[in-house]
């Protein structure tokens, strides 16, 4: 769950070259043929006025207009391709295959091709394509991008070694850094992560994503102060980004600073209004308040957006669980909400486990109330302990919970 706020680091760059033709490039991923292809303001190989050098392995297309298209860095700089220097995914596999035919010894295209087939959810492939790139090329790309395709495998011991082989070999290699402490995201190692993304900003002070996801690990950490702090450098880095904007509202709600929150949640759905984890938040808020139709109503608008997405659903169990207004209370349905939001999740937050047993206690099902709340008390990441406690406490006494 907690990867949809984080920013992931996409695989470092090789390539190669030719022409392929396709009739509709717009909205569509493509990879550079080589690195260091430039993009520029003109629409004009001999004088393209070079606003950025392609260094990350794929792309997607804004706008297409005859032989050129146009693509942003990750940077937010903008520029026209020539689409003689791009292959589009559906046919990367097969353009890059041809190079390796021509030369076995071509690490780029290896490299490119292993970047293709991630693209297309291969990471078998991927890996094996990584590996011929470390075979081929010493250094630390090849380490880097199959530590990558490990972490998409849900191996997050097998990336930290890649990884860290690739900061053996390249100490100042702050790519790895930043991928590593993913891996240590995975595996509940904050306090490591916030190591690694030190590093990251040490070298790279910029670098506003390693701000933000440094943030969320201060969040993990149960530290909202340090992790407002980076959410706001990286704001001031980058302006404007929904994701940074929802983590720091989450990390206001953690203070329980309502008005901050709320601006900030507001603040996400106007720059994207089809950002539904804010509108889940919001409904939180809207709950805290005592703003019961408007909770509901912004967490069915979460449900409508995405029906797989479960934080809502979990919410609203909770709601319907420890509501203080008894027409909104309906036990039964609480632990349907509460069962349908865990099922949803691999590793659920304990939160939702904090509602199941809720839902449960409003039932009077108090033994079912105190292993469910004792189960969310197991977890490292939840954050408010004390409150939690008093949960268990209360179904102990046989007595529902409610949200005052």
């Amino acid at each position: 769950m907690f990867r949809r706020f984080l920013f992931a680091l996409t695989l470092i760059s090789l390539a190669a070259s030719a022409a392929h033709a396709q009739s509709t490039w717009e909205g569509t991923t493509i990879l550079p043929k080589k690195l260091g292809i430039k993009i520029g303001k003109n629409r004009d190989s001999a004088n393209p006025n070079p606003v950025a050098v392609l260094d990350e392995p794929s792309y997607e297309v804004l706008k297409e207009d005859g032989d050129w298209i146009i693509i942003r860095t990750r940077q937010g700089t903008a520029g026209w391709l020539n689409k003689s220097d791009a292959v589009p995914l559906n046919k990367a596999v097969a353009y890059f295959t041809e190079q390796i035919k021509k030369d076995e010894k071509d690490s780029e295209a290896f490299n490119a091709r292993g970047w293709a087939w991630r693209l297309l959810g291969k990471y078998d492939e991927a890996i094996k394509d990584f590996g011929e790139v470390i075979r081929l090329t010493p250094g630390p790309v090849g380490y880097n991008n199959r530590g990558l395709m490990w972490l998409e495998k849900e191996q997050p011991t097998k990336a930290i070694t890649d990884f860290s082989e690739a900061i053996r070999l390249q100490p100042a290699y702050y790519v790895s850094y930043y991928n590593r402490a993913l891996a240590w995201f995975d595996r509940k190692e904050y306090g490591r992560a916030i190591e690694d993304y030190d590093v990251v900003i040490t070298l790279d002070p910029i670098n506003a994503q390693a701000f933000n996801n440094r943030g969320y690990a201060w969040k993990k950490k149960k530290n909202p102060d340090k992790a407002i702090a980076d959410y706001t450098e990286s704001l001031r880095l980058v302006p404007n980004v929904p994701a940074t904007l929802y983590n720091r509202g989450a990390a206001w709600m953690d203070k329980q600073d309502i008005a901050k929150a709320t601006a900030d949640l507001k603040e996400v759905i106007r720059l994207d209004p089809k950002y539904i984890y804010a509108y889940s938040r919001l409904g939180q808020l809207a709950f805290l308040e005592k703003r019961y139709d408007d909770a509901l109503a912004l967490w069915q608008k979460a449900i409508d957006m995405d029906p797989q997405y479960s934080y809502p659903y979990m919410r609203w169990a909770n709601f319907l669980a420890t509501c203080p207004d008894a027409k909104y209370r309906n036990g039964p349905k609480a632990i349907a909400l509460a069962k349908k939001a865990i099922d949803m999740e691999k590793n659920p937050d304990p939160l939702y486990y904090e509602a199941l047993a809720a839902a449960y206690a409003e039932t009077a099902d108090f033994a079912q109330a105190v292993r469910f709340q004792q189960q969310a008390l197991e977890s490292p990441d939840l954050f408010d302990v004390a409150g939690a406690r008093r949960r268990l406490a209360t179904y102990e006494r046989k007595l529902p919970y409610r949200q005052l």
